[in-house]
């Protein structure tokens, strides 16, 4: 099944609306309360919202073209690979956020392995790239391209 970039940003901002508003209301309304996450739950969700960061700007990223292509998009599947080894090697992470961050990158590899075989895929990367995953200024990482134009992932 095929969704759209556009779609997952669509969902992942309705779901953040929600939780706000399920935030002022939980407190009011007993039939509600049920949904409220308790504080472990929270804990969780902000350990995990670095690595769910890194998909939503990936998302963005990818979802401002109309028709991404493999020179674009496979420097950014580098980019989510490398975050998602940050996590599998956090020790001080919860097993929860490990076994997440092995879930993507199971599903990273699976995407990125059907590359190996693409003619476009080589003849793109071998033309196009230099990848510097140097560190900028802001915290972010940066991707350039051989004709200097840059794009940046900022935290």
């Amino acid at each position: 099944m095929y969704v759209s970039s556009k779609t997952l940003a669509n969902k992942y901002s309705t779901a953040q609306q929600f939780v706000q508003i399920l935030r002022v209301h939980a407190s009011k309304s007993a039939h509600l309360k049920r949904f409220q996450l308790s504080k472990t739950e929270w804990d969780l969700l902000d350990k995990l919202f670095p690595l769910l960061e890194v998909f939503l700007i990936a998302t963005k990223q990818i979802s401002q073209s109309k028709t991404p292509l493999v020179h674009e998009v496979i420097p950014i599947f580098n980019i989510i690979t490398q975050a998602l080894n940050e996590h599998l090697e956090d020790l001080t992470l919860l097993p929860a956020i490990c076994v997440a961050a092995a879930q993507g990158h199971t599903m990273l590899n699976k995407y990125y392995g059907l590359t190996d075989d693409s003619i476009i895929y080589r003849i793109a990367m071998r033309q196009c790239f230099i990848l510097d995953t140097s560190p900028l200024p802001q915290g972010g990482v940066a991707l350039r391209v051989d004709h200097h134009s840059q794009i940046s992932f900022v935290k």
